[in-house]
């Protein structure tokens, strides 16, 4: 259901998401932030109807998610993604190497 902006006709498979799950790398920075951005959720979900709009966004999303994997399709992408877990990205010099070849092969 996601799909791709540039490209709506490439199906997004469990091949594109475990080329792009490379969890090698952990940043935390974000986090300092933390406390600041408390406060301003806190600010703004006191606002008017705001608190309701967000526990009415965040149900749909998981109903849609739900609706979603009624369909086996998605349920058994989904079951895949599960058992994939994270990939391991290819050394520096065996990345050059599958550049080169890609970019020498034909289509």
């Amino acid at each position: 259901a996601r799909g791709l902006p540039n490209h709506r006709d490439k199906p997004i498979d469990l091949t594109y998401w475990v080329e792009r799950n490379f969890n090698v790398v952990e940043d935390r920075r974000i986090l300092r932030h933390a406390p600041a951005r408390r406060a301003v959720e806190a600010e703004l979900i006191a606002v008017g109807e705001v608190r309701a709009l967000h526990q009415a966004a965040v149900a749909w999303h998981r109903q849609r998610f739900r609706s979603l994997l009624r369909h086996r399709a998605e349920l058994e992408l989904f079951g895949r993604l599960v058992l994939a877990g994270g990939s391991t990205p290819p050394d520096d010099a065996l990345a050059r190497e599958l550049v080169e070849l890609y970019q020498e092969a034909t289509p």
